[in-house]
């Protein structure tokens, strides 16, 4: 990346000598005011269309921007009145972004690849749980089952009453 900056004059031009194979970024933009009615007007000139994507006057004398221009395709001009200071940057330009936007990488694959069989595990386990819920529906039609005699209680039981009050002797 290379810093890129410039003082546009109110009827002029941004000059921007780009590298070739590198794009325009364009982060930030300042009025430069030396009268307070200073008002200017960004505009990008794109395909012999104009663009207005800033307007600068006092107490909005600064406008932040995440723009990438290609400067061999589109100019950066400012009317009104005033100066507007213009930065930014350089980017290597990467043609083959929008396949490679495509094309999922190694890293996404074995993303993907995880995320699959996590999803065989999470089967297996709803499958489980289905047999479960199942074996449970067969045992409610067939009825309840027999109670089991319930054991003696030491405590209920009289002979172990005895018992216990010889041990506490």
């Amino acid at each position: 990346m290379t810093f890129w900056g410039a003082q546009v004059k109110a009827g002029g031009f941004a000059k921007v000598d780009a590298v070739p194979g590198t794009i325009l970024h364009l982060s930030e933009a300042c009025l430069d005011t030396t009268d307070a009615k200073d008002v200017a007007k960004i505009i990008i000139e794109s395909n012999k269309v104009e663009y207005a994507i800033a307007v600068l006057r006092e107490g909005h004398d600064r406008c932040s921007m995440d723009l990438f221009i290609d400067p061999t395709t589109a100019k950066v001009k400012v009317t009104g009145k005033g100066t507007v200071h213009l930065t930014g940057y350089f980017e290597v330009e990467d043609e083959d972004s929008e396949d490679d936007d495509m094309k999922p990488t190694k890293l996404e694959k074995k993303a993907a690849m995880a995320a699959a069989k996590a999803g065989e595990d999470d089967d297996d386990e709803e499958d489980e749980e289905e047999e479960s819920e199942e074996d449970e529906e067969e045992e409610e039609e067939k009825g309840p089952a027999p109670k089991a005699a319930k054991a003696a209680s030491p405590k209920a039981s009289p002979k172990a009453a005895p018992a216990k009050a010889a041990a506490a002797a």
